[in-house]
């Protein structure tokens, strides 16, 4: 469902270049996330970064755009 909603959104002109960026970021985090989380285990134990990974899904909360969103054209 995420590439379908980058597309539509992105419109006919611009869907290729939002899926690029959209895939790019989606992997680069990817590839930085289980280092760090391996060094913030290492550093501040395992509670402490269960806790942190609980957090990143609230803080996405605040992105989601759903009370602006309205029907494609």
């Amino acid at each position: 469902l995420a590439f379908t909603a980058v597309a539509e959104r992105a419109g006919p002109f611009w869907s290729g270049r939002a899926l690029g960026v959209q895939n790019t970021a989606q992997f680069l985090t990817a590839a930085a996330v289980p280092p760090l989380a391996g060094l913030a285990v290492a550093g501040a134990g395992y509670p402490a970064t269960f806790a942190l990974a609980a957090v990143f899904p609230l803080a996405a909360l605040a992105l989601v755009p759903v009370r602006d969103e309205r029907e494609l054209s």
